[in-house]
């Protein structure tokens, strides 16, 4: 049944902080945060565009930065500023014409919820919150900012055959053991 969900998956939708990030800010003396990005996770999503699926940055927050990793990765939707995340999620699907079932949502938090319960596919990173893993489709092995956001991709276009590098990756690499 897992396997079966990936298979429909076209669109990637990451929270940020907590997923794309290691949930820890920065405060420097200026007006932004600082946020750190996992550089294999950013590789993830190059390759997930580059099959042609929609990426999407979904985060309660407003920043320039969030804004910039989007941009240096090419991800053209980003929604920002709402803890009400349902509505970008909404607007997405309004813009693209997807179905809810051919979307996955990464998530870490309790704010995701609404989002996590609409999408085909809802994945927790390893240190999310315990209730979000338990609502769970898929828990990574990997923390957020960590490498969470590689590992759904590199299973997910695994499954579909799709992954650039096909040929050479071992299903043990790619594959955690619930979807083998």
């Amino acid at each position: 049944m897992l396997r079966e969900k990936c298979k429909k998956i076209r669109a990637l939708i990451c929270d940020v902080d907590g997923v794309l990030t290691d949930r820890k800010l920065y405060i420097p003396e200026g007006d932004d945060l600082v946020r750190c990005f996992d550089v294999q996770d950013g590789y993830g999503m190059r390759m997930w565009l580059k099959v042609g699926y929609e990426g999407v940055l979904l985060s309660g927050a407003r920043s320039s930065v969030i804004k910039k990793r989007a941009q240096m990765l090419g991800i053209n939707h980003i929604y920002m500023a709402s803890e009400e995340k349902i509505s970008g999620y909404e607007h997405f699907l309004n813009k693209t014409g997807l179905s809810e079932e051919e979307v996955c949502y990464i998530a870490d938090d309790l704010f995701d919820i609404p989002v996590f319960e609409r999408v085909g596919l809802a994945i927790s990173v390893a240190n999310g919150h315990p209730t979000l893993k338990r609502l769970a489709d898929w828990v990574t092995e990997a923390n957020g900012g960590n490498g969470a956001i590689r590992q759904a991709i590199d299973a997910i276009l695994y499954i579909q055959e799709s992954h650039p590098f096909q040929e050479v990756l071992e299903i043990e690499d790619v594959l955690p053991k619930e979807l083998r």
